[in-house]
C-alpha cells in the first residue's frame, strides 16, 4: 500500500491534550505502515505547537508537515474539529524534497530553511541535477502551504511561478472562521506564522492536477486603474471609483452591497479563457474594494457569476478520473467559502462523497494556490 489516510477527533476542552491524544490515535492507526512523508490538516481544537512536536516524535523517519484549517475532509467525509492525515510510503516518489521560506525577520534554523525564495527553489531542485526552470511540469509537481495571504506570501508565490515550469498548487491555513490571525503552517517540530512551505515531488506513477471553479464567465470586464498594491485595495476600475463601478456591473445598490454579493459575483483573471477567481472582502471608505487576493494596477478583471459547486465538481472530477483511468490518492485544497456555499445548498455531504473513490485528504482554506493565488477554488493533486 502506497497511501494511507486516517483521521481522529479528540475533544477534551484542552487543545494541548487534544493534540497529544490525536497523535497517539494517528500513530496507532498507521501502525505497520512505513511512512516517508505525512501531510496533515488540523482544526484549532488542537494546539499546533504541541501537535508539531508530537507528530515528528511519533514518526521520526518521516517528513511531517501540514497546517491549521477551516474544516477537514478524508475519504469522502467532511469533518470539523478533527485532524486528518495522508501518509505516503517511500514507493510514492522518485524525488521528494521540502523547503521552508520564512518572513518577518525569522532566522533559518536548518539547511532546508530560507529567507530568500531563489535559494529555497535551488535547494528544492538541487537533488534533481537540474535548475528550477528545467523541471518538467509533466514529471514534477509542487505542493505549497502558507499561513495567510499577505505581501510576503504573495511575493513567494509569484517568485516560485517565475522560477519554474513545475506547477505548484496548495493553499493557505484557516482558523475555523475565528479570523483571529492564529493560522499556522506546521513543519517538523514547529508551527510557523509568516512562512511558506514548499514541497517538490516527482511521483513514480505520475499525477494529474485539477482546478475547479463553479463560476460562469460574463462578457463584462474592467481594468484596475488605481490600486494600493501593498494593502490589496482597488481604488479605481476604468478610472472610476471601484465600489461604484462594481455595484453598477452587478446591478446592486452600492450602499447595501456586501459579502454575499461579492461571493455571487466574483471577479476573475482570465488566461486563455480560463478563470482564476479573485475575492472581494469589503468596501473601503465607500469607494475602494479590499481584496483577499493581490490587487495589481493594470490588471483586467472579468466579472463571473457563481454556479453550483457540487454539480461542477462532480462533472469535472468525473471527467478527470475517466481521463486518468483511475486514481490512487487525492490531495485536495478547497476554499472555505465553497464550504459555506455547499452547506447552504444542502450538498456538503454529497460533495464529500465525490472523494470516496480513493484515499483522500483535504482541508478548507483561506485562499488557494494554482500557479498564482486564487479564491473560491478547489485545487487537487491526483496521484496515479
Amino acid at each position: 500500500m502506497r497511501f494511507r489516510t486516517v483521521y481522529t477527533q479528540c475533544q477534551t476542552g484542552d487543545a494541548a491534550k487534544n493534540a497529544r491524544a490525536a497523535v497517539r490515535d494517528i500513530r496507532d492507526q498507521l501502525n505497520g505502515f512505513s511512512a516517508s512523508s505525512i501531510v496533515f490538516f488540523c482544526a484549532t481544537d488542537y494546539d499546533p505547537h504541541v501537535l508539531a512536536v508530537e507528530m515528528q516524535d511519533a514518526f521520526p523517519d518521516a517528513a511531517t508537515l501540514g497546517c491549521t484549517t477551516a474544516g477537514e475532509g478524508v475519504d469522502g467525509k467532511i469533518l470539523n474539529a478533527s485532524v486528518v492525515a495522508m501518509a505516503f510510503s517511500a514507493d510514492v516518489f522518485d524525488y521528494c524534497r521540502t523547503a521552508l521560506v520564512l518572513g518577518d525577520g525569522q532566522k533559518p534554523e536548518g539547511r532546508d530553511q530560507f529567507t530568500d525564495v531563489a535559494e529555497a527553489m535551488h535547494y528544492l531542485a538541487r537533488g534533481t541535477g537540474m535548475e528550477p526552470m528545467q523541471l518538467d511540469y509533466r514529471s514534477f509537481v509542487g505542493f505549497m502551504l502558507g499561513d495567510a495571504i499577505n505581501p510576503f506570501t504573495e511575493t513567494v508565490v509569484g517568485r516560485v511561478a517565475e522560477m519554474t515550469d513545475a506547477i505548484f498548487v496548495g493553499g493557505f491555513a484557516g482558523d475555523d472562521y475565528k479570523f483571529s490571525g492564529e493560522k499556522y503552517v506546521i513543519y517538523g517540530r514547529k508551527a510557523y506564522r509568516s512562512a511558506m512551505l514548499l514541497c517538490l515531488w516527482k511521483p513514480k506513477n505520475g499525477f494529474s492536477l485539477l482546478k475547479t471553479q463553479a463560476v460562469d464567465v460574463t462578457g463584462t470586464s474592467m481594468v484596475i486603474t488605481k490600486a494600493d498594491e501593498k494593502q490589496s485595495i482597488i481604488w479605481e476600475l476604468d478610472h472610476q471609483p471601484a465600489a461604484q463601478m462594481y455595484a453598477q456591473a452587478i446591478n446592486t445598490p452600492q450602499e447595501t452591497m456586501g459579502i454575499l454579493d461579492f461571493d455571487e459575483n466574483p471577479p476573475a483573471l482570465t488566461v486563455d479563457g480560463e478563470p482564476f477567481v479573485q475575492m472581494i472582502l469589503r468596501q473601503v471608505d465607500g469607494a475602494g474594494l479590499k481584496m483577499y487576493t493581490p490587487a495589481v494596477q493594470g490588471t483586467r478583471l472579468t466579472l463571473t457569476r457563481a454556479g453550483d459547486v457540487y454539480a461542477v465538481t462532480r462533472e469535472t472530477l468525473s471527467e478527470k478520473l475517466r481521463e486518468m483511468g483511475g486514481v490512487s490518492a487525492i490531495l485536495h485544497v478547497n476554499c472555505a467559502s465553497r464550504h459555506t456555499s455547499l452547506k447552504n445548498q444542502g450538498t456538503l455531504r454529497d460533495f464529500g462523497e465525490l472523494f470516496s473513490v480513493a484515499p483522500s485528504a483535504s482541508f478548507f482554506s483561506y485562499g488557494e494556490i494554482y500557479v498564482g493565488i486564487v479564491t473560491l477554488t478547489s485545487t487537487m493533486i491526483l496521484f496515479k
